[in-house]
């Protein structure tokens, strides 16, 4: 598993910096990694806000479907990263 993990990071960090993809990633990562570069994700910039009671209220409810539709497959990913230090985000 170490193994993988750094061949996926190594992966991950030619990608960014010379845009070249390696052979042995699975289709939808490689998917995902090129939308993420063509709608201009920041990898380096994850950076969230913090939110007072009030606003974190207002944003739920203005998110509520997305949330409602995205909880459950969150939930079933979270099962494989919960360890990988690693983050999901919408």
């Amino acid at each position: 598993m170490k193994d993988f993990i750094s061949f996926m990071e190594k992966a991950w960090w030619r990608y960014i910096t010379e845009g070249i993809l390696e052979e042995g990633i699975r289709e939808e990562i490689k998917e995902s990694w090129k939308l993420c570069r063509e709608y201009g994700v920041d990898p380096f910039g994850g950076v969230g806000e913090i939110l007072d009671e009030k606003s974190m209220k207002v944003r739920l409810k203005e998110n509520e479907e997305l949330i409602s539709v995205a909880h459950p497959i969150m939930e079933d990913k979270t099962v494989g990263i919960n360890n990988n230090k690693k983050m999901i985000q919408l």
